[in-house]
């Protein structure tokens, strides 16, 4: 009866929520027809807002709609923000390169509008981009930057909190656990200090990924727990199916039970479907494939890993990329096929040298730019030096020629004067 009255109540909310959100957006479009030109890009964002969380074709539209509007009538505010909001639903369907793309777009706007609020957000998901995409010294730069910019703004601590999670949510992927577990616990500290039940979990979650890493599974399947229990009561989908996929680790790693863990990754995969979540679709997948291998199913496991591969190649999430490479690379040597199993294992090797190499070739970058910078100064003080020189020949040149003036000048004076003493002298004595 009381699971029944549970049921009845989240249907009740949600027919409500959705007839709130569907009135709103037959009340904004009505308003475009009455609107003045200024004000129709303002509504079209808000439609583009509404549709969101309910068709992301139609918020597409109307943010496309928005940004024409916007630039044709010049209104900056109103360009950053359907530049943003197109950007956020690239980036709500994995479509990274051209979210990166519209968020660049977003913050050139925003930095000539000098609007702070807007510049921190997008710092924050060029931040969890470049993340994803194995950009790791990038990601906590514009993360850096998001921080920096909140604690001038004296942000909330909720908002600082969650930069200390993505910072240490890349330190994670760059398998620096020390770091990743310290900027969790400062980041924990101000969830719990504000109660907030979402950073919390998102921390807790976190964290319970670290400690699997470093094979203290006892600790990894508390904090796991502890955070399904927060997210199923939040009802959020998307954590609950990464969740639900760690504690399937836990039973992969630690209990070396294949067939829960799997049942775990299905229930994920599902969810990470349903709410076309392709970073999350692309990881399940990958880990159905190993659960495969460990349970001699090899044909199944060949089938999920290029399934994940063809998705995270679509969607250029490089990490997925590399670990599918070297997966393919096994399962094709379990198969007896020496000779794809090498072609992956080269392409493997290949591309996770150029990632985590790129931290070695932004520094030789910068010790060329360091160089040139030094070199340019060197030879602008060389080119300072010569017209100080110049000056100076020049200056010595000019003394020197008007010393010779004068000294010719002195000369032909003395020699008029003798001339014209001879001259008088001459004079007299005719007189006498």
């Amino acid at each position: 009866m009381k699971k029944t009255l549970i049921i009845i109540l989240i249907t009740t909310n949600f027919i409500f929520l959705n007839y709130y959100n569907y009135a709103n957006i037959d009340s904004l479009k009505n308003s475009l027809l009455t609107v003045s030109i200024y004000k129709k890009s303002e509504i079209l964002n808000n439609l583009s807002f509404e549709f969101k969380n309910i068709n992301l074709d139609s918020s597409f539209y109307y943010a496309e709609l928005a940004l024409k509007c916007s630039k044709k009538n010049k209104i900056k505010f109103e360009e950053g923000r359907a530049l943003l909001r197109i950007a956020n639903n690239h980036y709500a369907t994995s479509n990274l390169l051209s979210g990166e793309k519209y968020y660049y777009n977003a913050l050139s706007v925003f930095k000539e509008l000098d609007n702070k609020n807007k510049i921190v957000k997008i710092y924050n998901n060029l931040g969890i981009i470049n993340n994803m995409q194995g950009r790791y010294k990038k990601s906590i730069e514009y993360f850096q930057k998001s921080l920096s910019i909140k604690q001038k703004l004296n942000n909330d601590s909720i908002s600082i909190a969650n930069t200390l999670l993505n910072i240490g949510n890349v330190y994670f992927s760059w398998m620096n656990w020390d770091k990743a577990t310290d900027f969790y616990f400062d980041a924990l500290c101000l969830f719990e200090q504000t109660n907030n039940e979402y950073g919390i979990a998102s921390t807790l979650n976190s964290m319970g990924n670290v400690y699997q890493k470093l094979e203290i599974y006892n600790k990894a399947i508390d904090y796991f727990s502890q955070a399904l229990i927060i997210y199923n009561k939040l009802d959020a989908k998307r954590e609950i199916a990464t969740t639900i996929s760690n504690i399937g680790n836990i039973y992969y790693f630690f209990y070396n039970d294949y067939n829960k863990a799997l049942k775990n990754y299905k229930n994920a995969n599902l969810i990470h479907t349903e709410i076309n979540d392709y970073n999350g679709i692309v990881v399940t997948l990958y880990n159905i494939g190993h659960t495969y291998i460990k349970l001699k199913k090899y044909n199944m496991a060949l089938e999920a890993f290029k399934k994940s591969l063809n998705l995270a190649e679509k969607h250029q999430l490089k990490n997925q990329i590399i670990l599918n490479y070297e997966s393919l690379s096994i399962i094709y040597e379990l198969m007896d096929n020496d000779k794809i199993s090498l072609d992956y294992y080269k392409k493997f090797h290949n591309l996770k040298d150029s990632i985590f190499n790129e931290e070695g070739r932004n520094k030789l970058a910068e010790y060329k730019t360091k160089y040139e910078t030094e070199k340019k100064e060197i030879e602008i003080e060389l080119l300072k030096k010569e017209k100080t020189i110049y000056t100076y020949k020049l200056k010595n040149q000019k003394i020197l020629r008007n010393s010779v003036i004068i000294g010719y000048s002195l000369i032909c004076l003395l020699i008029g004067l003798v001339f014209i003493l001879l001259f008088s002298k001459r004079k007299i004595e005719n007189v006498v």
